[in-house]
């Protein structure tokens, strides 16, 4: 005779510290009250002077209202106020480890080549469509760029394609281009002016959205550019304190430009398509918008000089305004 089987459920366990917390936060008031009235009936059966012993009863109870403490804790984080941060810069007081879901590329203390881009195949990142609500940091290192040729002046770009598909090339010569080569190809490019100034351009339905020119930007020390982008606006910052908003119409989108070969492909970061004298270390990626507290706390920490691998032939010391 055969027995009918039976199907198991499977238990889903949470993936992350917050969804762990949500889940006790349900139930953490009557777990509350049961732990306190277990106490009180364990401590008259148990901790008795005939069988208790001073050490395990001062470690129970350690225990114990560490535990309710914990779930008095988990009720105020999620009726009154935040009390468990889960990333840099959120509300609360008491950091919790998480899964992190950001990546840092370009950091081996050398320049990346042409074919480095990011986010490299298979990583936590490498589905994700960088189009909107994501973030982006990169160190930089410049020397020597009034003798760099204007259309050249490209610190990293976001593109279907790289360099030798035409996103750049290296016989315009017409002032400025960088800009509409940027359009004609890429949905963002970060550059500098013929005047040295930083400009940040997302192209969106074709259209640039730029910037306006960010001035006294460093030479001959490290600094860092962040880039927060939402729906429908980017930010940028340098080193930590905010330059430009720009808020765009509608939302922003990008299509695959009129011959670009695969238009299914997912936007990728590449570094400088002609290298020395601009110097990358540090492309920091996140999936999201970040806080303004994590654009400040955001590590590893700003690159040294050192750590950007430089040319001899570019050590000549001086400033640029």
């Amino acid at each position: 005779m055969s027995v009918p089987s039976t199907t198991v459920p499977q238990l889903v366990a949470p993936s992350t510290a917050e969804e762990i917390l949500k889940g006790l936060g349900s139930y953490a008031k009557s777990a509350a009250y049961s732990a306190s009235s277990y106490a009180s009936s364990y401590s008259s059966s148990y901790l008795t002077s005939e069988n208790g012993n001073f050490t395990l009863s001062v470690l129970f109870y350690i225990v114990l209202y560490s535990f309710i403490l914990f779930l008095i804790l988990v009720i105020v984080h999620f009726s009154i106020t935040p009390v468990f941060k889960f990333t840099p810069g959120a509300k609360g007081l008491v950091g919790v480890p998480s899964s992190t879901d950001d990546i840092v590329y370009w950091n081996k203390k050398s320049q990346p080549i042409s074919t480095e881009i990011a986010p490299i195949a298979n990583d936590s990142l490498s589905t994700f469509e960088f189009i909107q609500n994501f973030s982006f940091s990169v160190d930089i290192f410049l020397r020597k760029i009034t003798d760099t040729d204007i259309n050249k002046r490209i610190f990293l770009y976001l593109a279907y394609e790289p360099p030798t598909s035409g996103i750049i090339n290296t016989d315009f010569t017409a002032s400025p281009t960088t800009q509409s080569v940027l359009v004609s190809k890429s949905y963002m490019g970060m550059y500098l002016t013929e005047t040295n100034d930083l400009i940040v351009t997302f192209v969106s339905g074709a259209t640039p959205y730029s910037t306006r020119p960010i001035k006294n930007i460093p030479f001959y020390t490290p600094f860092r550019v962040t880039v927060v982008v939402e729906d429908k606006s980017f930010s940028v910052f340098i080193n930590g304190q905010q330059a430009f908003q720009r808020i765009v119409p509608g939302v922003l989108t990008f299509s695959s430009p009129a011959g670009t070969a695969a238009t299914s492909k997912l936007l990728k970061f590449y570094p400088p398509p002609f290298g020395p004298p601009i110097y990358v270390q540090n492309l920091h990626l996140w999936p999201r918008a970040i806080s303004y507290k994590e654009v400040q706390r955001a590590q590893p920490a700003l690159a040294l000089e050192s750590d950007f691998g430089t040319m001899p032939s570019d050590s000549v010391s001086g400033t640029c305004t």
